[in-house]
C-alpha cells in the first residue's frame, strides 16, 4: 500500500535476499513487539533486537536476483569455410530441445538450494511431499493418549528447558474437534518459548498418535485475582480475621499500619 515506485524498489530489494533471512528479521522484530511493554529497559531492549538484525546481516550472502542481472549471450566463434559437398540423405531434420534447468552463464539459479534448504529447516517438508493416503492418516486417539504423548516430549525439555516443562506438566493439553490441540501458558514469554519448541513437539505427536492432521493453539490462562491483599493495610486486615488478638496487640502499643 504505498506508491508504485516505491513498491518496485521494494520488490527489488526483497530479491537480493533470500526468503529464509527475510523471515528471521520478522521472526526478531516480531518478538521484540510482544516484549517491548513488559521490559524494564525500553530503549535496551529495541537496540538488542537492532544488533540481532545487523548479526544476521553480516552472516548473510545476498545473492542477486536472476530477474535483475541479464542473461550474458555466448559469442559466435566463427568457423571455418569448408567445401560445398552433396547433402547426405538423413531424413527430416528433428529440433533438439533444450534441457530443463540449464543454468547460463551471467545468471545465479537459487530456487533448487532455496527449496533444498527450506526442507532441511521445516521439520514436516519431506512429509509433505508423500502422499496423503500413506503418509498422512487420521487415526483416531483418546485423551489419554495424547496426554501420554505430551508426558514423554515433556521429559526431554527437563534440563535443556526446565520453565516450559514446568508449563508441560503443570497445565494440560485439551483435544478439540478436528484433531486441535488446545494448551493455556502463564504469559507471553512461556507462550513464545513453546512456539519455538512446537514444531518438534507437532512432529513427535505426529509420529506417536499415528496422525498427521494435528494442531495446536496457546491461550494465556486468566489468573484470578480474587481479594488477594496488596497494601500493608489490607494484609493487616487479613491477618486480623485470622487472629483477632493483633487487634488487642495493635491498641495496646498504640500502633499503626503505615
Amino acid at each position: 500500500e504505498t506508491a508504485p515506485a516505491i513498491r518496485e524498489r521494494y520488490r527489488q530489494q526483497a530479491s537480493l535476499c533470500q526468503t529464509d533471512y527475510l523471515l528471521k528479521l520478522l521472526d526478531i522484530n516480531n518478538r521484540c513487539d510482544l516484549n517491548y511493554k513488559i521490559s524494564n529497559n525500553k530503549r535496551l531492549h529495541l537496540e538488542l533486537a537492532v544488533m540481532q538484525m545487523c548479526q544476521l546481516a553480516g552472516q548473510a550472502t545476498v545473492q542477486p536476483s536472476p530477474s535483475i542481472i541479464p542473461p550474458a549471450v555466448p559469442k559466435s566463434i566463427p568457423k571455418e569455410k569448408k567445401p560445398d559437398a552433396a547433402p547426405a540423405a538423413t531424413g527430416p531434420e528433428v529440433p533438439v530441445k533444450p534441457k530443463e534447468g540449464k543454468s547460463y552463464g551471467g545468471t545465479i539459479s537459487i530456487k533448487g538450494a532455496k527449496e533444498q534448504k527450506d526442507k532441511q529447516e521445516d521439520p514436516s517438508a519431506s512429509l509433505a511431499e508423500q502422499p496423503a493416503e500413506a503418509y498422512r492418516p487420521a487415526a483416531v486417539f483418546s485423551q489419554e493418549e495424547l496426554e501420554a504423548a505430551w508426558d514423554q516430549f515433556s521429559e526431554t525439555l527437563q534440563k535443556g528447558s526446565p520453565h516450559l516443562y514446568s508449563t508441560l506438566k503443570k497445565y494440560r493439553p485439551v483435544l478439540k474437534e478436528e484433531f486441535v490441540i488446545e494448551f493455556c501458558t502463564d504469559n507471553k514469554l512461556l507462550e513464545e518459548e513453546l512456539n519455538r519448541k512446537k514444531p518438534e513437539l507437532l512432529e513427535h505427536l505426529w509420529k506417536t498418535l499415528n496422525n498427521y492432521r494435528i494442531t495446536m493453539q496457546t491461550v494465556i490462562a486468566a489468573i484470578p485475582r480474587g481479594n488477594k491483599p496488596y497494601t500493608n493495610r489490607e494484609k493487616f486486615d487479613r491477618m486480623a480475621e485470622k487472629n483477632p488478638s493483633l487487634l488487642d496487640l495493635r491498641e495496646k502499643l498504640d500502633l499503626d499500619v503505615e
